[in-house]
């Protein structure tokens, strides 16, 4: 299997548990971190990624540096506390 295939399974799949309203979202989360911190990893090993610097990214890095976002939703997935309201008498 091609290093594309993978990736877009993987993809659709952690789409397809973040809908599914049986799959509990901080599990979901740490698919997701785990799935979009590979990525940015990759990123920032990859020579022509990025600018001198180490971060910017270059014409050719702007494809997965704007992936960095997963991560926010990763970590908001993960963190999210969910309140229990009171029930009502």
């Amino acid at each position: 299997m091609t290093f594309g295939k993978m990736l877009s399974y993987a993809e659709m799949s952690l789409g397809a548990a973040l809908l599914a309203p049986f799959i509990p979202s901080r599990l979901v989360g740490l698919g997701l971190a785990a799935f979009s911190g590979s990525l940015f990893t990759m990123y920032l090993k990859t020579p022509g990624m990025t600018e001198a610097d180490g971060i910017r990214p270059t014409q050719q890095g702007t494809g997965l540096a704007k992936d960095i976002w997963m991560l926010g939703i990763a970590a908001s997935l993960i963190l999210d506390r969910k309140r229990v309201r009171a029930a009502k008498r």
